[in-house]
């Protein structure tokens, strides 16, 4: 059972790496450094998700794992201003 979670897991990693998905995580992150949520904790709720997703990606060292953890580093920075600018 537990063997099954983490291979789940590693495939929804790998997934995320792949290049039509780094797009869409590069989509994502761009939408969301232009249309930030409303209110900052929704903003804070948003950057934890994409901590999130960075730590769970970073053993991997192939190109598309490198540039998304370059993507998902520039929107946690983006976000974060606007939380510290009070947007």
């Amino acid at each position: 059972m537990l063997g099954d979670m983490e291979k789940d897991v590693n495939g929804i990693i790998f997934a995320t790496c792949a290049p039509k998905n780094r797009e869409l995580v590069a989509r994502t992150c761009k939408y969301l450094s232009e249309c930030p949520p409303e209110n900052t904790e929704g903003i804070e709720i948003v950057i934890l998700k994409l901590v999130e997703m960075r730590t769970k990606i970073q053993p991997f060292r192939n190109d598309d794992a490198l540039q998304t953890i370059d993507e998902l580093s520039e929107a946690i920075s983006t976000l974060s201003s606007m939380v510290r600018e009070g947007k």
